[in-house]
């Protein structure tokens, strides 16, 4: 029964600890994104590099444009 009482409460600490970053995390701006997000951000890259390529035939070896070269 002690150990029971013992994680109980030592999962409680983590969430009450997370829940205390979080909220300070949200008053300086910060918010959670969503799986949904951060799938459309990947694909709209990913239009981005296609279209700058089509535009470049694909042929040029200078392949700044993809996302991969942009962010270094």
């Amino acid at each position: 029964m002690a150990f029971l009482l013992v994680m109980v409460a030592a999962l409680g600490g983590i969430l009450v600890a997370a829940a205390l970053v979080d909220r300070a995390s949200r008053r300086h701006g910060h918010r959670l994104r969503g799986g949904g997000s951060m799938w459309e951000e990947e694909v709209r890259e990913h239009r981005r590099d296609v279209r700058a390529g089509d535009a470049q035939h694909y042929m040029n070896p200078d392949r700044a444009w993809t996302r991969r070269q942009r962010r270094g």
